[in-house]
């Protein structure tokens, strides 16, 4: 709660120290929660393909 009241002040170091702790706070709860749609390899290979195929798709741009 000091580092916050201290980040939120203007303190620049506390303001670093801050955003670095919630950015590990944050990484750790995004690993630790099930993708909602889990993609395996294969999947994303398809995945990939699809969108090479949908980019050859696109009409040129006019050179001005």
């Amino acid at each position: 709660m000091q580092l916050a009241t201290k980040a939120a002040g203007g303190d620049h170091a506390a303001m670093g120290r801050f955003l670095d702790w919630i950015d590990e706070i944050e990484t750790r709860a995004a690993a630790v929660k099930p993708a909602q749609f889990p993609l395996s390899a294969p999947d994303l290979e398809v995945l990939r393909a699809i969108y090479d195929r949908m980019k050859q798709c696109e009409p040129e741009k006019p050179e001005d």
